[in-house]
């Protein structure tokens, strides 16, 4: 499936994953898109300076560390209709999740009375998407890995991490979505 693409460094996915960890901690609905802008180069700084142990260390656990680690990685465009969220979104619904990330996104706009959140987040995401995007792109791996349940629709790729930004992608219209996209 991805024989012919160039393979980048689990170091890079996992610094990627370690930046969106620590900027999840930071409200970021009243800031600014130049205040967003320096939010976001101080913790990549401060990630990237990082030697590559500590980075490990900083991994929420071991079980995740390793997941990452057992993969080969390389940077493409997907389409968001082949992706799914993660089973338990924030607070979103777990029936909604169990769908695709424009299905996810579709049922947020047909459900305005149905506030939570982590819809908000999405919500307010879709201003600055493109830009989020572009620094941080999503984490996914095959289908299967992440969505096994059996209630689950099977797609051909599972947002390990990124979900929130998928969702926001498709709620803003987008079809597809740079991610770093895992294999064994």
């Amino acid at each position: 499936m991805f024989k012919n693409e160039n393979l980048i460094s689990v170091e890079e996915v996992i610094t990627s994953f370690l930046i969106t960890e620590k900027a999840k901690s930071i409200d970021m609905s009243k800031k600014t898109n130049s205040q967003f802008i320096e939010i976001f180069t101080k913790i990549k700084q401060e990630i990237e300076s990082l030697p590559i142990e500590n980075k490990y260390a900083l991994m929420p656990t071991k079980d995740r560390l390793n997941f990452y680690l057992k993969h080969n990685w390389v940077l493409k465009e997907v389409p968001l209709k082949y992706i799914g969220p993660w089973g338990s979104t924030g607070d979103i619904p777990v029936e909604w999740c169990s769908l695709s990330v424009i299905d996810v996104a579709s049922r947020i706009k047909n459900n305005k009375e149905y506030t939570s959140k982590s819809i908000q987040e999405i919500i307010n995401m879709t201003q600055d998407i493109d830009l989020i995007l572009k620094q941080y792109p999503p984490i996914l791996v095959q289908g299967g890995e992440i969505r096994a349940a059996s209630d689950t629709q099977f797609l051909s790729l599972d947002s390990e991490d990124g979900s929130h930004r998928c969702i926001a992608a498709a709620l803003k219209g987008l079809s597809t979505v740079r991610s770093f996209v895992g294999f064994p």
